[in-house]
């Protein structure tokens, strides 16, 4: 009997998996234009300009390529201490 833990396929990262670096490009282009364009959460791109909302896509395409174990550099900043600057930002502007 096979072991699922010994295919090929298990033994690829999820990045892998996922189709590498163009298929996640391409999740996120599909993505984040219907975001922008939600009502509820679309405010937070508001005023964006089209450089800025690019440099966004791609600093995700880098971070879900390096959370999924493919060979990305992600440049940006750790979800924890995004957080906690938002955190931190969100008390300033409501106190």
């Amino acid at each position: 009997m096979l072991d699922p833990d010994k295919t090929a396929h298990a033994q690829q990262s999820l990045y892998q998996r996922l189709g590498g670096y163009d298929a996640l490009a391409a999740f996120v282009s599909e993505l984040m234009p219907r975001l922008r364009r939600d009502a509820k959460i679309g405010a937070y791109w508001k005023g964006k300009s089209l450089d800025g909302q690019h440099r966004e896509d791609k600093l995700l395409v880098d971070f879900l390529g390096s959370a999924f174990g493919g060979p990305v550099f992600y440049p940006g900043r750790d979800m924890k201490t995004k957080d906690q600057q938002n955190k931190s930002s969100s008390f300033h502007h409501h106190h």
